[in-house]
């Protein structure tokens, strides 16, 4: 970061020497870039020039669009694990004031479940998360690092501060810690993107949106979950979509050998947002009408509550572990977004409490998209270790990302 703040100072100096160099650089940086790069991938789905130039901002400091870091992922504070007598699963809590940002009356959902994040008080503990920021593009929404090929990575959602459905999901490899966008990888159309393996293949998935004049409620933009399949970023194929107005649908290759799948409709009988659970016996089977057809887990929001499964852990006994989001809208219209968890047993179709494993305030404070999200947690995904503890990786307020240790949610839900 202090050589980005250099270079800051420098081109704030010296404005119109480093404008002139800076259109030399991305003359120069563009006939690297598409002549090296961009012909080594012209296999690669979505990687074309125009979902590239994203980077463009960029070519005044750099000489290809690859060239340097972005930013790293702060240091993760280890938070140790305590038990709470009061409550049937221990609960997890790193900041004493977790009321303090809400405005009454909060859902009694999410109520409760503060109320007993609460009640399992552990030590004030802040993650020193920095950002995986851009100069003009924010990198949010993270998934957990996960292999494609023989690279470790993670997804991230880029966008512009000030844009509107408008986003690009990254793959992002780590180099002398530093995250940064990995060479010849695709750069797909899609928001808060997402990773599991099923058998050999790797499935990405992201949410697709587009044009919806009668979606008012979305200012005008539908949108629905997208699947690709493949063994490295060369062979990732578009298979699957959800139905549309249709996010955060998750797959995981079952012990059996099936396909588990949790889904989230919305409106009608299941109001802002439901979570619903189905299986498949392969992957050809995931289409609109099966994801349509999902047994709804009943009675885990109340009415003015909504939620979604963010990602699957599949955990002894046939157990579904759940990391996923709670929130809610108060009075003024900011939201209120949780990361939490449960634990799912198919075979009777029956679904753990909720309990809130992170708020926005276990997370350094930094920028904010819009006054109203200054209170989102949006979970990518869970790294557990096997010694009781894990790491959360999550985006923060549609501006920021970030990674924090805590106890692992599912210890006492099965492996």
């Amino acid at each position: 970061m202090e050589n980005i703040k250099k270079i800051e100072k420098l081109f704030i100096a010296n404005k119109s020497t480093v404008t002139a160099l800076g259109v030399v650089l991305l003359i120069i940086g563009g006939l690297y870039f598409f002549g090296d790069v961009a012909s080594d991938n012209k296999n690669i789905e979505n990687f074309t020039k125009q979902e590239i130039g994203i980077w463009a901002d960029y070519f005044p400091f750099r000489l290809s669009a690859f060239s340097t870091p972005i930013s790293k992922l702060g240091e993760e504070i280890e938070h140790p694990s305590f038990y709470c007598d009061e409550i049937d699963e221990y609960q997890k809590l790193m900041y004493t004031s977790v009321h303090s940002s809400f405005e009454p009356p909060i859902p009694p959902k999410v109520e409760r479940a503060l109320e007993l994040y609460t009640k399992c008080l552990g030590d004030l503990v802040e993650a020193r998360n920095s950002t995986l920021n851009s100069f003009e593009n924010d990198v949010y929404n993270i998934s957990a690092p996960f292999h494609i090929g023989d690279v470790n990575v993670i997804t991230g959602r880029v966008e512009a501060r000030e844009a509107w459905a408008d986003s690009r999901v990254v793959f992002f490899e780590e180099k002398d810690g530093v995250w940064i966008p990995v060479n010849g990888a695709p750069v797909l159309k899609l928001e808060d993107g997402f990773a599991t393996h099923i058998g050999d293949e790797i499935i990405v998935g992201g949410v697709e949106v587009y044009h919806n004049p009668v979606a008012n409620e979305s200012r005008g933009v539908g949108y629905r979950t997208v699947f690709y399949r493949g063994y490295n970023f060369l062979s990732l194929q578009k298979f699957a979509q959800g139905p549309d107005m249709m996010k955060d649908i998750r797959i995981a290759h079952l012990a059996s050998g099936r396909i588990g799948v949790f889904t989230r409709p919305q409106g009608g009988s299941s109001g802002m947002g439901e979570i619903g659970y189905t299986e498949l016996s392969n992957l050809d089977e995931l289409n609109v009408e099966n994801i349509l057809g999902a047994r709804i887990i009943k009675n885990q929001f109340a009415p003015k509550e909504w939620g979604g499964v963010n990602e699957m852990h599949v955990l002894e006994g046939d157990i579904i572990g759940a990391l996923g989001h709670i929130a809610y809208k108060d009075s003024r219209g900011n939201k209120h977004y949780f990361a939490m968890s449960f634990s799912y047993d198919p075979k009777i179709h029956q679904a753990s409490s909720i309990e809130i494993i992170a708020t926005r305030k276990n997370f350094s404070a930094g920028d904010v998209k819009m006054p109203e999200l200054s209170d989102v947690v949006f979970p990518g995904g869970l790294i557990r270790h096997g010694d009781g503890t894990a790491t959360l990786y999550a985006g923060l307020s549609d501006a920021e990302a970030g990674s924090i240790t805590l106890p692992d949610p599912f210890t006492k839900k099965g492996a």
